[in-house]
């Protein structure tokens, strides 16, 4: 029994001994805790301790650690092994007590298994720096050292703890505690320190009993040790090297050494700088508008320092570097400036002037001058500016020496004239230009008004007057080329006008320069009075008939006023008097006052006698002539006679036939009206007729008809005329000039016709029509019957003798053709003068006598030679002047006892040993 036991006790104990042997190798293959103190040896587990393999925490690198109560951190395990290729590990932080502590959270390849974080049946490999165990672990609230303990395990991963190789990790203390605090307190921010000298670091520091670390930093990430000391009492001098960099952008960091954590930086940028030295000033400068200028200063240590340019002591914005530009000067800009250099200390520049050199400006411009041919004239002008240089110029040419700002001619002749102007140069751009002025003679006088023809009755008064434009104006009228006694003022007046009063009028306009010009000639005519030529007559007419009576007179302006029986007959003032169907009360006596300015006059009276209509058809008409007037050949005019046929008796009035007979009825229609038809008594008929002219000519023809009348039949005598606008072909010369110069005349174009011309177009050709030029008026242009158009004509001969040209004027009448001709003369013995000098010859062109004005200083005889066109002697005389002062004198137009021909014509008059030439038209 006792043997039984035994053995059963000894089966027992071997059972024991497999499990226990089955339950180790199945806890170190999926993990094994409780090793972190004892190690992976004994109880079978595995090999004894290998150096061979190495367990460190990554990232750290010595034996402590400090955290927070409750704070949490990541931290991996790394077993590393040369050769095995897979590793395990049991991780454990415990109190010296040998209690796990804090909370354990496995994060990659760990789980926890009693208390322990052990590792997984997945083996991390072994790559790098080893097999990575992570987790977290968040601290106990309560303070104390705790351990940080780990065992790692290389394995060779062939399921028997045999040939594995485990070592311990360092054991790391961590230290919980609450964390201390630190405030840096100087230098702060703001400050300037100096190379070479010292400063205080001061610090407070809270719950820090150790050391702490002292660093700067320029860029806020990296940080230079000046010093570790304690912690306490929170003050350190700071030797500041004088090789420091300087800069603007210190900061200091104070930190704990045993938690970095706890740490103060600079609030803001702090300044470590030299003491400045100027080694150039700053210098005085100018520039002009617009342009730039750059102030600068040159220190020891150009960008050791700050700098403030200033301007009039005040701070410009921006200015901070040891340049300061200004892009675009303005005047506004000029001022004292200078610049204050901080270092240790501020450093103040010298002050320099900023000038702004101003461009040219013309303050006074200069002004046109008109003065007499060799007098002084002196051109005026001032400008500003900085360092003006002046030049005149005549007609845009500099003129030498003319470089002041006042420009004098001494002696003015005609070469001196046109335009004068400044040119201003300054240190400054741009140049100033003056305005352009004019040096101008005065000219002869300017006539604006003339006097103008006038008309006046008999014993009337009038007054003649000229405006006149220049200087020191003086006036003399002519009659008939003679001076008027006493009329030396702008107006002429003459009362109680006579036929001897009548006659051409001038006057004579000098100006200060004695210059002289005449006005256009005035022609004084007397008025005729109102006179009548042809009488009205009596007349007998039955009742609802037009009754007609006709006055004709002669006299200019004039008015008619019909009464009857001596009273005013109202809007009866032409010189018809017409009645529309009359009635027996129309009868009476008639007459017509005639009146103009210069009285009036009465016609003949006349009777108007009304009688009673038949008792049978009357054929009545209620006029008997119908004018058509001047009408355009082969153009229509329509006439509606409205009412024109009545029956004034008792009976039907039947007309079976209405004609048209006469030589020229065919130039008459009846449009309407005519034919066959029947009027009751007082009915009225209209007929329209049409006068179409075939030629110019006057046209006239009757109309008649045909009835049951029991009066003598009526008719209507209708006449007309065919007009035509026509222009004369005569030829047109426009004088005589020497070769290769200009001579501007007009061509007249002149309607001879009786009709109105439409002048479409202008075109001048012939022979030598290049010698020819004129200047077209605004086409189309109409020409009334009788009256003229002036075309402007040029003259320039390219060769002697005759040339021709042919003016072609397109109308609607047709096509006219003026032949014009003109004569060129090479330079002989009769052109002696070309200047007229101040004889003046009106009117000009004449159609009569020719009047020659001047004067002279003393009496001498003067030779007075008249040549045509081709250079021919017409007219000689010798004038004997008696008298100084105002000559005049009058040629006729006769040569050899006949009146010359129309043309241009040349006056020589010789006065001693003066020749004037003087050239005129004669026009008949």
């Amino acid at each position: 029994m006792k043997r039984n036991t035994a053995v059963l006790g000894t089966l027992f104990m071997v059972l024991v001994g497999m499990l226990m042997n089955s339950t180790i190798g199945m806890a170190t293959e999926s993990g094994i805790s409780g090793r972190t103190i004892l190690g992976c040896s004994g109880n079978g587990c595995h090999p004894a301790q290998s150096t061979a393999t190495s367990v460190s925490v990554q990232g750290v690198s010595g034996t402590t650690i400090s955290m927070s109560p409750g704070e949490n951190r990541s931290f991996t395990v790394l077993v590393n092994h040369a050769s095995l290729p897979k590793a395990g590990a049991d991780i454990s932080i415990k109190n010296a007590g040998g209690t796990n502590v804090g909370t354990l959270s496995p994060v990659a390849s760990l789980k926890l298994s009693g208390g322990d974080m052990t590792h997984t049946v997945n083996h991390p490999n072994i790559t790098g720096t080893g097999a990575p165990f992570t987790f977290t672990w968040t601290a106990p609230t309560t303070p104390g050292d705790y351990f940080f303990r780990a065992v790692g395990n290389a394995i060779n991963n062939n399921g028997n703890e045999d040939g594995d190789a485990w070592n311990f990790m360092s054991t790391i203390t961590i230290t919980v505690a609450s964390a201390g605090s630190v405030a840096l307190t100087a230098p702060n921010g703001g400050e300037t320190l100096c190379r070479g000298a010292s400063t205080n670091i001061t610090w407070s520091p809270v719950g820090i009993s150790g050391n702490v670390k002292l660093e700067y930093t320029t860029d806020g990430t990296t940080f230079t040790q000046i010093v570790t000391v304690p912690a306490t009492p929170g003050s350190y001098t700071w030797n500041i090297p004088t090789s420091q960099v300087t800069g603007t952008n210190y900061k200091i960091r104070v930190s704990d050494v045993s938690n970095t954590a706890v740490n103060d930086l600079s609030n803001a940028n702090f300044s470590i700088l030299s003491t400045p030295v100027i080694s150039i000033q700053p210098k005085s400068d100018s520039a002009c508008p617009g342009n730039p200028l750059t102030l600068s200063v040159t220190t020891d240590n150009p960008t050791g320092y700050t700098y403030q340019w200033r301007k009039n002591s005040t701070n410009i914005t921006g200015a901070n570097a040891t340049n300061y530009t200004i892009t675009s000067i303005q005047a506004s800009d000029a001022a004292t400036y200078d610049v204050v250099i901080t270092g240790c200390t501020p450093l103040t520049s010298t002050a320099v002037q900023v000038l702004v050199n101003a461009p040219p400006t013309i303050t006074t411009q200069p002004s046109d001058q008109i003065v007499c041919p060799g007098s002084a004239v002196t051109f005026n002008a001032s400008a500003s500016g900085t360092g003006l240089s002046y030049q005149w110029k005549h007609n845009n040419i500099n003129i030498t020496g003319a470089t002041n700002s006042v420009l004098t001619l001494p002696t003015t002749t005609h070469a001196d004239s046109g335009s004068y102007s400044l040119v201003v140069t300054g240190l400054c751009a741009p140049l100033q230009t003056s305005n352009i002025v004019s040096l101008k003679f005065t000219p002869a006088p300017t006539i604006s008004k003339n006097p103008r023809d006038t008309t006046v009755c008999n014993g009337a008064s009038v007054t003649l007057s000229v405006t006149a434009n220049g200087t020191g104006l003086t006036y003399q009228w002519q009659k008939d080329g003679v001076n008027v006694d006493g009329a030396q003022s702008n107006t002429l007046n003459l009362n109680s006008i006579s036929n001897a009063n009548a006659g051409a009028y001038i006057v004579i306009v000098k100006n200060s320069c004695n210059l002289t010009t005449a006005s256009s000639s005035a022609i004084l005519s007397l008025r005729e009075s109102a006179s009548i030529t042809e009488q009205p007559v009596d007349l007998t007419i039955q009742t609802n008939l037009t009754a007609t009576f006709t006055v004709k007179a002669l006299g200019s302006n004039l008015k008619y006023q019909w009464m009857k029986n001596n009273v005013n007959r109202l809007n009866d003032t032409l010189p018809t008097l017409t009645i529309n169907n009359v009635i027996l009360i129309d009868s009476g006596n008639y007459k017509c006052i005639v009146r103009n300015e210069c009285g009036n006059v009465e016609s003949a009276v006349v009777k108007l006698t009304v009688t009673s209509p038949p008792a049978g058809a009357a054929l009545a008409l209620g006029t008997s002539t119908i004018d058509f007037g001047c009408t355009k050949v082969n153009a229509m005019h329509d006439t509606v006679l409205t009412n024109v046929i009545f029956n004034a008796g008792g009976q039907p009035l039947n007309v079976t036939g209405v004609a048209l007979t006469g030589t020229d009825a065919s130039d008459f229609t009846i449009q309407s009206g005519g034919g066959t038809f029947t009027l009751a008594p007082n009915e009225k008929r209209t007929l329209n007729l049409r006068f179409l002219p075939s030629n110019k000519t006057s046209k006239t023809a009757v109309l008649e008809f045909t009835s049951n009348t029991t009066t003598t039949s009526p008719k209507l005598t209708l006449i007309g005329k065919g007009c035509s606008g026509s222009i004369a072909s005569d030829i047109s010369n426009v004088g005589t000039t020497i070769i290769g110069s200009k001579k501007d005349t007009t061509v007249k174009i002149c309607n001879s016709g009786d009709f109105e011309l439409l002048v479409t177009s202008l075109t001048l050709g012939g022979t030598n029509s290049s010698d020819f030029n004129i200047t077209l008026p605004t086409l189309p242009f109409v020409v009334k019957p009788g009256a003229c158009i002036e075309v402007i004509t040029s003259f320039t001969p390219t060769a002697v003798g005759k040339r021709t040209a042919t003016l072609t004027v397109n109308t609607d009448a047709g096509v006219f053709t003026i032949p014009i001709e003109a004569t060129s003369t090479p330079s002989t013995g009769v052109e002696e003068s070309t200047v007229a000098g101040e004889v003046i010859v009106y009117p000009n062109p004449s159609s009569g006598n020719v009047i020659f004005t001047g004067s002279f200083s003393t009496p001498m005889p003067m030779t007075v030679r008249i040549f045509d066109a081709l250079g021919t002697s017409t007219y000689q005389s010798l004038i004997d002047v008696t008298s100084a002062g105002t000559f005049s004198y009058v040629w006729d137009g006769i040569s050899g006892g006949k009146r010359v021909s129309s043309g241009s014509y040349v006056a020589i008059l010789t006065i001693g040993i003066q020749t004037i030439r003087v050239p005129f038209v004669i026009a008949r």
